[in-house]
């Protein structure tokens, strides 16, 4: 029985006593009424009291069943997590204001561990091995051999054009093997970025012999030999023999001139011998050739045509034993040289040797070939 039922009963009990002596004593009949009405009363409350209880006990379990879980789930476990997520924030911007280098070291150490990367000296390594070498970080000597060689530039020691009055042009500056072992580069002999050697030659600009020899600008290669049997000032003999093979391309020809020379046999001092010939308009490649070393005048041989700008142009030239061959793309000649030249030292030039007068051109007008290889043998 519970305590609602137990009250009940006691109460009803005690109701029906009273009524029994009530009854019993009815000459006190004026005493009921108000009987019933306290004990009514005393019953309604103690019914009220004992509901009242009934309610609120299991409230206050609830409550407290409730708030368990809510302080150890809901309340703490966001709190605790939230509030350092705060403090480690604060503590990293303090870090990054006074120590830039400890901030970075904790990026990359905080990276490194969530995402499983590899370390950043790793990734440093590896980007910088990888990394393949540009044009710009070379020189030509890095893809040619220059070792035989100085150069011919179509400004003078200063830079400028050499002037237009004679006498008192400057002559063509001269870079010398040394130099060109050394790196050197500069507008008119560079590498492109195919890795193509560049050889420029404005329209204006030095000449090598001002005022005497020609009165063309070139950006010039010049063999220069010290090998076994080499003559003087570099050169060599028909005797000793040599052959010339190089892949150009003819990217420009002067306007103001109708051709341009890509390779040379060349006699010691300004005498000149076998030139490899390119005329644009006739789309020819010829062979120029001086029967005297004295003589200013010369023969023609075509050697090929329909030559444009932009073709690749392999070729080679050779002087042996008083034979001069010549070979442009697989068509070939063979020209027995006057015999003056038997004895008479001789070198090898490429490059873009212009035939345009050296003043009074456009801005800009220029002859300019590129070389993708080159060799000499003997």
């Amino acid at each position: 029985m519970d305590l609602t039922q137990f009250v009940k009963s006691t109460i009803l009990k005690k109701i029906k006593v009273i009524s029994i002596k009530h009854t019993r004593l009815a000459s006190f009949d004026y005493l009921l009424i108000p009987s019933v009405i306290v004990l009514g009363a005393f019953t309604l409350s103690a019914i009220l009291v004992v509901r009242g209880i009934n309610k609120e006990s299991p409230q206050s379990i609830s409550l407290n069943s409730a708030n368990k879980p809510s302080t150890a789930t809901s309340t703490s476990q966001p709190t605790s997590i939230s509030t350092p997520s705060k403090a480690s924030s604060q503590t990293t911007t303090n870090i990054a204001t006074s120590n830039p280098s400890s901030s970075k070291t904790s990026t990359q150490t905080t990276t490194t561990t969530n995402n499983e990367t590899p370390s950043p000296t790793s990734t440093t390594n590896s980007s910088t091995n990888s990394t393949p070498a540009t044009p710009n970080s070379l020189t030509p000597n890095n893809l040619f051999n220059l070792s035989d060689f100085n150069l011919t530039l179509p400004v003078d020691s200063t830079g400028g054009n050499g002037g237009t009055t004679c006498p008192g042009e400057n002559a063509a500056q001269v870079i010398s093997t040394t130099q060109l072992l050394n790196g050197f580069s500069d507008p008119y002999f560079e590498l492109n970025s195919s890795n193509d050697l560049v050889f420029t030659a404005p329209s204006n600009g030095a000449t090598t012999t001002p005022c005497e020899g020609s009165n063309h600008t070139r950006s010039e290669l010049h063999e220069y030999y010290t090998g076994p049997n080499a003559a003087t000032n570099g050169c060599w003999l028909s005797s000793l023999g040599g052959t010339l093979q190089a892949t150009a391309v003819i990217n420009s020809v002067s306007a103001d001139s109708d051709e341009a020379t890509i390779g040379q046999i060349h006699g010691n001092g300004s005498a000149a011998f076998v030139l490899l010939i390119y005329r644009p308009a006739l789309k020819e490649i010829l062979l120029n050739v001086y029967s005297d070393t004295t003589e200013t005048t010369h023969s023609e041989t075509v050697i090929q045509s329909n030559v444009t700008l932009g073709q690749t142009i392999n070729y080679s030239l050779s002087f042996i034993n008083g034979t001069i061959g010549a070979t442009v793309n697989g068509n070939s000649i063979s020209l027995t040289a006057g015999s003056a030249w038997d004895t008479y030292p001789v070198r090898f030039a490429l490059g873009a040797y212009s035939a345009a007068p050296n003043s009074g051109n456009p801005a800009g007008d220029q002859t300019q070939v590129a070389f993708s290889s080159f060799a000499i043998s003997h």
